[in-house]
């Protein structure tokens, strides 16, 4: 009887082998949409789709400051198994993985086009907002759809399988030897990337259109994206026809105690966008 980890494994290569795997699409009924009443507002409210990291990507709206003046949209990423980055684990579901993932830029497309249809919301106001995991579908879903004005990237990165790498170099620590941890952690980067067919910021920055603003709020210390991934982002974003704003963040990576951190974030977007 095989063992976990070698199925995991012939699950992976199968899945490299064809071209695609099957995706999953995102189920309408899972789109959270939080529109503030009794702001005494007239008009339209703009609104803002928000996107995190992995793991609790569900309760995403939880930890995002509640505003008067702007609704709110998300839904969780359509995977059931381990959130966490964790070998093997990851490897073994990772033809999962790719099935889930595929499907999310769709899904924000069709998340953008029930907002618009709202009746409470202003359908040339809707802007998105991806924060670490959830900035690459962003990036792409603004990439294919002109009509998301704002792209709000906090603590983005582009250069994926770098940032996979980094991640599985530190998880690898204590279950490798010193010397085998950087060529695994490349070459396991790689196929995971391959696998989970997650967009390439870099390709899909560079697309984003005239009339799109982007505000990029990058990690002074980022423990968890290296500067090499920052920096390719800058440079694919440079390449666009967006209007592109960088503003540095003291400290490292956002995460779960980030909270002060996140209100001000959202404070200086909200007051660039749609205060501006």
């Amino acid at each position: 009887m095989p063992s976990r980890f070698s199925a995991g494994i012939l699950s992976l290569v199968g899945c490299l082998l064809i071209s695609s795997c099957t995706p999953v699409r995102v189920d309408p009924a899972s789109f959270q949409v939080r529109v503030p009443k009794g702001s005494g507002r007239t008009g339209k409210l703009p609104a803002f789709m928000v996107f995190g990291g992995f793991e609790e990507a569900g309760k995403v709206l939880d930890v995002v400051p509640k505003r008067d003046d702007v609704a709110l949209a998300t839904f969780d990423y359509p995977f059931h198994g381990h959130r966490r980055l964790k070998w093997p684990d990851t490897v073994i579901e990772s033809p999962q993985l790719r099935n889930a993932l595929g499907s999310v830029p769709e899904g924000i497309l069709r998340l953008r086009q029930a907002l618009a249809e709202n009746p409470a919301i202003d359908p040339k106001k809707i802007g998105i907002i991806g924060a670490s995991f959830g900035s690459p579908f962003a990036i792409e879903a603004a990439a294919e759809d002109p009509e998301i004005r704002w792209i709000i990237i906090i603590h983005g990165f582009a250069d994926i399988q770098r940032v996979l790498a980094s991640r599985l170099s530190s998880l690898l620590q204590d279950k490798l030897p010193a010397f085998l941890i950087p060529t695994t952690s490349r070459l396991s980067a790689w196929m995971l990337s391959q696998v989970f067919a997650l967009p390439e910021p870099s390709e899909w920055a560079q697309k984003l259109r005239s009339g799109q603003h982007v505000l990029v709020f990058a990690a002074r210390d980022d423990q968890f994206i290296p500067k090499e991934s920052t920096e390719a982002l800058r440079k694919a974003l440079s390449r666009s026809n967006a209007t592109v704003e960088w503003i540095e963040t003291p400290g490292g990576h956002v995460g779960p105690g980030s909270g002060s951190l996140i209100q001000s974030m959202l404070e200086t977007a909200a007051r660039k966008t749609i205060s501006g």
